[in-house]
């Protein structure tokens, strides 16, 4: 079945992250966010660059990053979306089998406990586009962070059609 996808806008007083991950053949990772307001406005961007590690740990930094981020500003609700469902139960259950993981997901669990209200789901790639750019561009830079409070130009169109409800097609299975 095709569906119509879209980036949505968190609830009215809520702040809505969506994080990404990217590996790349050189062998280097990184990871990326935004962090828009109910209106669909940006408050930050973030790239990391993370040398190398697979997709999952390399996702695991980028919800880890976002949420931190967010909490040092004193934001404690928010809607997290992330496009990995093994991440997600990862989260839901507090544990992985891989030991590495372990303890950055308790690094996570540990500061969405402390928020006041929190939804994390799933977010198909195509609502989730401007992270994925971010988590490629986070592959290139070749140090720590990157934190952006004005959208870098890869991704100000791609803010603007989330914020007017663009969509994009894809095919999902039932």
């Amino acid at each position: 079945m095709v569906q119509r996808i879209a980036w949505s806008p968190p609830k009215r007083g809520w702040i809505k992250l969506n994080v990404d991950e990217a590996c790349k053949n050189s062998g280097n990772s990184g990871c990326g966010g935004v962090a828009r307001n109910d209106k669909g406005e940006m408050i930050f961007d973030f790239a990391k660059w993370l040398r190398s590690c697979n997709a999952f740990m390399a996702e695991l930094w980028s919800l880890y990053e976002g949420v931190k981020l967010l909490h040092s500003r004193g934001i404690l609700k928010m809607e997290v979306n992330v496009d990995s469902t093994t991440v997600l139960k990862a989260i839901e259950r507090k544990c992985f089998s891989m030991i590495e993981s372990l303890s950055i997901i308790n690094r996570i669990c540990s500061l969405l406990d402390n928020l006041e209200e929190m939804l994390i789901s799933h977010s198909y790639r195509e609502a989730n586009k401007c992270a994925n750019v971010l988590a490629s561009v986070g592959c290139g830079i070749g140090h720590d962070m990157i934190l952006f409070y004005i959208a870098p130009d890869c991704i100000v169109r791609l803010i603007q059609e989330d914020a007017k409800g663009a969509t994009s097609t894809r095919l999902v299975t039932v």
